[in-house]
């Protein structure tokens, strides 16, 4: 894939990214999420919008910049309970970042990627409705 030239929007674990998830034209919405690691640990997650309208199209959120330098682990997933689970079908290896990079469709009728910490050491990546309870 080559180098993108999209400017990067940085984000906090209380951001949000609004999406429409599915278009006539476009189809279903798409994120490829790219987790960089260093020495075991997660330094930046970049996000990029795949299939979809929206100008904006880039994404890191730097937990190094975050002080949460000892986050070794990541998950992708839904309210399961609310929506269905997002589908990775694909995983490559992203020569930008040097890291497997997730491809991600979202879940029916959901609208915006939500992020979690916790346990120390843990980052949740959630598709969420957001008109949830």
């Amino acid at each position: 894939m080559p180098k993108r030239k999209e400017k990067i929007v940085e984000l906090c674990l209380n951001s949000k990214i609004k999406y429409t998830y599915r278009t006539p034209h476009l189809g279903r919405a798409e994120f490829e999420i790219c987790p960089v690691f260093k020495r075991g640990y997660i330094e930046k997650v970049y996000i990029y919008r795949a299939q979809q309208y929206e100008e904006q199209s880039a994404y890191v959120l730097d937990l190094k910049k975050l002080g949460l330098r000892r986050t070794n682990t990541f998950d992708i997933t839904a309210w399961g309970h609310l929506t269905d689970e997002p589908h990775v079908w694909r995983n490559y290896w992203c020569k930008e970042h040097k890291a497997i990079c997730f491809e991600t469709y979202v879940p029916n009728g959901t609208d915006t990627i939500e992020f979690d910490y916790h346990f120390g050491n843990s980052l949740t990546i959630r598709f969420v409705k957001s008109g949830r309870d």
